[in-house]
Parts: C-alpha cells; structure tokens; sequence
C-alpha cells in the first residue's frame, strides 16, 4: 500500500484515489438534490458480511431512484474489496462524529437578468 492511500481510499467515478482527494462539485446534482443512494457492507477479519445481499439492496435502491451507473454487479463486488485492501477509513479511530472534520458547505450562481 502507498503511503498516499494511509488514511483511507476512496473510489468515484471509475477511479480509486486517497481519501483526502475524494472530492463531488457542490453544483452536481447528487449532492444538490440528494439523487443517491448507498449501502455499507460490514467487514470483519477481512471478510464481507453477505456482500452479494447488499449488493442486490444497492441495485433495488438504484433502480427506483432511476440511476443507472455503469459499473456491473461483478465491478461493485470489486470496489469493495480494493477499498478494503488501501487501509482503514480512520486510521485508529472510533467511528464517531467527534472524529470526522465538520464543515459546511455553500454556494450561490449568478443569475442574468434579461
């Protein structure tokens, strides 16, 4: 494992990346209007809690919220396990809010008059 992904790693859009380069624009439309979804899959001793229920629970939820991403079942089933393997999420600590950086986000556009 690189030294950049220590604290974590992250997976968007087709690309695996350190955590702290993670990054969705404020003016996507996921974020805006909260069109997403998750799931979170359990891991213990470096195994998945029935990874292929989640899965399926993601896909369901993907489909009715009308978001088709590209990534096949099989590509899903592999995010995990990469992510898995570039290290912990927070490098030991508890997951706890008192341990994530709080912020607040907000943005505005100009808007022409006619």
């Amino acid at each position: 494992m690189s030294d950049s992904f220590a604290a974590g790693a992250a997976y968007i859009d087709g690309r695996y990346m350190p955590i702290n380069q993670a990054t969705i624009p404020v003016t996507d439309w996921a974020y805006r209007l909260s069109d997403a979804t998750y799931d979170v899959v359990s891991v213990w001793r470096g195994f998945f809690f029935r990874l292929d229920d989640h899965i399926a629970r993601f896909r369901q939820a993907l489909r009715a919220l009308r978001l088709a991403p590209i990534e096949s079942d099989d590509d899903v089933r592999c995010v995990p396990h990469r992510r898995v393997q570039r290290g912990p999420r927070f490098a030991g600590k508890a997951y706890h809010p008192a341990n994530c950086r709080n912020y607040i986000v907000a943005f505005g556009r100009l808007l022409r008059r006619s």
